[in-house]
């Protein structure tokens, strides 16, 4: 546990670019149910036309696994998710470790914070250092094995990306997918 509360806080800190409300963040495991991307975005996310969105929006439904800062109802939670780069990695897994600001018009996803976790047989999540940076919270993970191990899908990204992604010890590749080969634990479901 404390290892989480020093990842969690590890990460509100580095994401106050991202968010200014680190303090009021909504923190949960969620389990993946959909996403789907919102045509017009310039007009949803700007409707008096007074800026310019380079990002692309999504409508994302995710149930909740567990509440780790914050309120949320157990059930269904619906938020909408800002990405310049296209569709977020977190939603290619089954969960993932979401942070969420609360708005007037509903929540909405930091942009670059949720990463996916796995559960293993005994109900504990862990988390591995996000793909786009194998080498982030080095120093909150630590070998384990997991079981059953943590699979990611490289198909939707670059060659160069996944050459970077699988250049440290952290990730082992296997054909298509990449192994998780440092962790962390989470929590007790």
């Amino acid at each position: 546990m404390i290892r989480l509360l020093t990842f969690i806080g590890i990460l509100c800190s580095s994401t106050l670019a991202v968010s200014d409300d680190s303090e009021s963040a909504t923190v949960f495991v969620g389990r993946h149910l959909s996403y789907a991307d919102v045509p017009n975005v310039q007009e949803v996310a700007c409707p008096e036309d007074d800026c310019i969105i380079m990002d692309a929006l999504f409508e994302a439904s995710y149930g909740v696994e567990q509440v780790l800062r914050g309120q949320l109802d157990k059930g269904v939670i619906n938020f909408r998710q800002f990405d310049h780069y296209g569709t977020p990695s977190f939603f290619h897994h089954e969960y993932a470790l979401i942070f969420l600001a609360n708005r007037d018009d509903g929540y909405y996803g930091w942009k670059y914070a949720s990463i996916p976790v796995q559960k293993d047989k005994k109900g504990d999540f862990y988390f591995c250092p996000p793909i786009d940076d194998p080498n982030e919270f080095a120093d909150v993970t630590v070998p384990v094995k997991l079981d059953p191990p943590l699979e990611v899908r490289l198909d939707y990204l670059t060659e160069r990306r996944i050459k970077y992604f699988t250049s440290t010890n952290t990730y082992i590749r296997k054909g298509n997918s990449a192994r998780c080969n440092r962790a962390s634990t989470m929590v007790s479901a």
